[in-house]
């Protein structure tokens, strides 16, 4: 059985700080709150947190990104965030600094940001029809790919690569179930894409 979500499965050296504070965190948490509110980040029945968002902070791999743990928490604050200062995909290591230690998932979001200079926000969510309904239409990672690994980072590269998809688009996360990846220049652009995507969802169901 794989793992629960939220397992961190890289390397994370973790130096405790004060929250990141700018004005970047403070959209982010904006949008990752409005995201909360779709049912697209959250907890399951169990408590088990899902979904985050990150936002470019620099040049290079080097974001902010909400914590471990906090899918479940209805109002995120820069409180649960975490600025990571450097990503090393090949070894499975990462740096990070702040309150609470990076997502499970920030290794995916550093392989966008690698793949993509001008990507400028990483979300990642999770909505079960649209997963069915996106999986091998968009862009998708191979199902016997876990989450939160360095296979998957290097994979998503691949993927961007192959599929020429810029600064923005959709990927689905074929061996991590309902989970999708967007990603955009902005945050606004990001978390649109989601959004319209499930409001065409709802309207194919209604016709």
């Amino acid at each position: 059985m794989p793992p629960p979500e939220g397992i961190i499965k890289f390397h994370q050296v973790w130096e405790k700080a004060p929250p990141p504070m700018s004005p970047l965190v403070c959209q982010m948490c904006f949008w990752r709150n409005i995201l909360f509110q779709h049912g697209l980040i959250g907890a399951t029945a169990d408590g088990i947190g899902y979904g985050n968002v990150s936002i470019r902070c620099a040049p290079g791999i080097r974001f902010f990104i909400t914590g471990s743990g906090t899918g479940g928490i209805p109002e995120l604050t820069p409180e649960h965030c975490t600025e990571v200062v450097s990503v090393d995909i090949h070894r499975n290591t990462l740096y990070c600094r702040g309150p609470v230690q990076a997502s499970s998932e920030s290794l995916s979001h550093a392989a966008i940001y690698q793949s993509s200079p001008i990507t400028g926000a990483v979300i990642h969510a999770h909505h079960s029809a649209l997963w069915e309904r996106l999986c091998g239409i968009v862009p998708t990672t191979d199902a016997a790919i876990p989450y939160g690994t360095p296979e998957l980072a290097q994979t998503l590269i691949q993927l961007h690569r192959a599929n020429r998809l810029g600064g923005q688009g959709l990927i689905v996360m074929g061996g991590h179930k309902d989970g999708l990846l967007s990603f955009a220049p902005t945050i606004e652009e990001a978390a649109s894409l989601l959004l319209e995507a499930m409001h065409s969802l709802t309207e194919s169901h209604r016709s």
